[in-house]
């Protein structure tokens, strides 16, 4: 059988479900990589190439064995990109204590590798609006969520201090204490001391920051302690 034999699939049109693709992924990862994730623009982009190429895969499979004592099933294999796509999903997941973060970004691997498919299978314009659709989640709703909290601010504390001397769980309880929510923790150790944590909270706007900070900063193995940034 010569490559590319199939005239339903000539070979333009398998470099254009690539070329979209990278597109789509692209544009998804883009969005991740505002946000700071592990997983940007390269692993969206191929996660959604691998799913296309495996997609395309499956359909020419049973071309392939076409006269061979094999049994090829296209959809099992399309269908296990979505199972196997979880455990690398799941590694964008971080759980610190009581926080975990990384979900969205472990939906968007999900979803990108199912938009790989529908692109394999020359569902174009299917493929554009559904990412459009997953754009629209990630950002418009991420504002339409900050309006729910009018009253709150979005800030970031970055930590300095000794792991030796102090247990993080020191500082989430002061927060506790002060109605402070803490969303996500960001935590950076190195060989040597200090480590820095990074903690993202809402804060009520009747809570004076300056007072917060001055309360951190008392704790014996604090080493510096800053508002790193504010947003709506």
């Amino acid at each position: 059988m010569e490559l590319f034999s199939d005239p339903s699939l000539p070979f333009h049109t398998l470099l254009l479900r690539l070329l979209l693709s990278i597109f789509l992924g692209l544009c998804i990862g883009i969005e991740r990589e505002m946000h700071r994730q592990p997983a940007g623009m390269r692993t969206h982009i191929l996660i959604c190439i691998g799913s296309t190429i495996v997609t395309i895969a499956s359909m020419y499979l049973p071309l392939a064995t076409e006269g061979v004592a094999l049994k090829s099933d296209a959809a099992r294999i399309a269908a296990q990109i979505m199972s196997g796509i979880g455990f690398l999903g799941a590694g964008a997941i971080v759980k610190f204590g009581a926080t975990v973060r990384g979900i969205t970004t472990a939906a968007t691997i999900w979803v990108t590798a199912a938009i790989g498919i529908i692109i394999g299978l020359g569902l174009f314009w299917f493929a554009v609006v559904a990412t459009v659709f997953v754009l629209i989640v990630l950002v418009g709703f991420e504002s339409f969520e900050q309006r729910l909290f009018t009253t709150e601010f979005f800030k970031t504390i970055e930590l300095i201090y000794d792991p030796s001397a102090l247990a993080l769980q020191e500082v989430r309880s002061m927060l506790k204490e002060s109605k402070i929510r803490v969303r996500t923790i960001d935590l950076h150790l190195g060989g040597d001391v200090p480590a820095r944590a990074i903690f993202h909270i809402r804060i009520s706007e009747d809570i004076p920051p300056d007072t917060l900070l001055t309360r951190i900063a008392s704790l014996p193995s604090v080493r510096s302690v800053r508002l790193v940034q504010e947003y709506r």
